[in-house]
């Protein structure tokens, strides 16, 4: 009988007195609240503020004890120790709220007196600006294109803004990744956008991830092959190749000693044919080109 009473009495006292919080200077975590992170800031100090049984500090119909308790005489009331618990309870919640702010953003915090005070108003004051943040990611996503930045530029912009909507409870699932990510790609990726979009089996966002940066690899050794080191198009010896190809080519049409002028008489039976043609190459042509007519 006596044990039961006992733990029946721990438990009433459990009820009664919330567990000690600990000072913000013992404190085993945190990222501090900036202008970018609310969402990843209030899940885990709410999560905290849970696990020490401290949530009605900050609920909005959070009321402390009364100050004095009355008696029936005619004596002046006496303090309340609960009201006395309560508040250092209370102010040591809301200086490890405040210990969880970078500097810029304590101003906020002038002038509020107890926990539920401070915790409501960084509510109102992030809450807006986090929904016109995912507002934001989610368009930068739609609207991502690789443009002029290499593939590792781009992919890692890429993540970063999934990564933030990811945090705000809006996670971008794997296959829309791969999607979103194949969209904002040039023309020149256009065999990787075939082979993922045409297999059966979808590749996994790693997959995609290499093909890209193998593609890319390839088409950089591509073009550092058709260019001179000084960064020219070696034009030149093409056209020179092809002038001495064409030089060496032998005439379409038979030839005939008694030639002059470069016109061929041809006597026969049936029509005669006069071909006049010239050749030419001009240093600016980059072709050599032989033009012949009939009369």
């Amino acid at each position: 009988m006596s044990s039961s009473r006992s733990s029946e009495s721990n438990v009433n006292t459990m009820a009664t007195n919330p567990t000690p919080f600990i000072h913000p200077q013992h404190q085993l975590i945190f990222i501090k609240l900036t202008d970018s992170n609310y969402l990843l800031w209030r899940q885990q100090t709410y999560s905290a503020i849970v696990g020490y049984g401290l949530e009605s500090f900050i609920a909005a119909d959070s009321t402390p004890p009364p100050r004095f308790l009355s008696s029936g005489s005619t004596d002046a009331p006496s303090l309340n120790p609960e009201f006395t618990t309560w508040v250092r309870q209370d102010q040591l919640l809301m200086s490890w709220l405040f210990s969880s702010l970078i500097e810029n953003l304590l101003i906020m915090m002038v002038g509020k007196t107890n926990s539920q005070e401070a915790w409501s108003s960084l509510e109102s004051n992030f809450s807006g600006l986090s929904k016109a943040r995912l507002m934001h990611h989610k368009l930068q996503l739609q609207t991502l294109k690789k443009g002029s930045s290499n593939m590792r530029e781009f992919l890692g912009k890429f993540k970063a803004c999934c990564d933030a909507l990811g945090v705000a409870g809006e996670p971008v699932s794997e296959q829309n990744q791969i999607l979103y990510i194949l969209a904002g790609l040039g023309t020149e990726y256009n065999p990787t956008v075939v082979a993922v979009t045409s297999r059966l089996e979808p590749y996994s966002l790693n997959e995609v991830y290499a093909m890209l940066l193998s593609l890319e690899s390839r088409l950089d050794i591509s073009t550092q092959t058709l260019v001179n080191p000084d960064g020219s198009i070696p034009s030149a010896n093409l056209a020179q190749n092809n002038s001495s190809t064409n030089q060496k080519s032998p005439s379409p049409f038979p030839t005939n000693n008694n030639t002059r002028g470069g016109v061929s008489n041809h006597r026969g039976r049936g029509r005669s044919l006069n071909y006049r043609g010239r050749c030419g190459t001009q240093p600016w042509d980059f072709t050599s080109q032989c033009i012949g007519y009939f009369t």
